[in-house]
């Protein structure tokens, strides 16, 4: 028997539809499809996976038997849990990341502006503290009329 009709006979055994399947992996239906086909293979993850929530070995799931072995539903539901929780977490904590990064951009470039406005203010210094030059005659050579 092929690792394809192992996969089919082991998830009927435990009366599972293939959408069931894909919600406990985190996977499409058409990937559980195309395992039972031949037309693809699981990840090695999702092996692992398999072989708990099934009661089998992952090489029972390759190249042994097919009968499962009846397990505890609780810890099997247990594990999927934490996997599904730890994918979740992977998440946040990306997103989590995604801001941090994004608030520390906007801070360089706002203190970026302010030293820009503050240099702004510094080198454009109002007419009133100015003092007053003699005329040196220079405009006479100059002049225009």
């Amino acid at each position: 028997m092929g690792m394809e009709a192992k996969l089919a006979l082991l998830r009927k055994q435990h009366g599972l539809t293939q959408l069931e399947l894909a919600e406990k992996l985190n996977v499409s239906r058409q990937a559980i499809s195309r395992w039972e086909v031949g037309a693809a293979v699981p990840s090695t993850e999702n092996l692992k996976t398999l072989s708990v929530l099934y009661g089998v070995s992952v090489d029972d799931i390759l190249n042994g038997k097919a009968e499962a072995v009846s397990q505890n539903a609780e810890r099997t539901d247990e594990i999927l849990k934490e996997q599904n929780n730890h994918s979740k977490n992977s998440k946040s904590m990306f997103v989590f990341a995604c801001v941090l990064v994004s608030l520390a951009l906007v801070a360089i470039i706002m203190s970026g502006v302010v030293k820009y406005y503050d240099r702004e203010k510094t080198t454009n210094l109002p007419m009133d503290n100015m003092t007053s030059e003699e005329d040196d005659g220079v405009a006479d050579i100059f002049s225009f009329e």
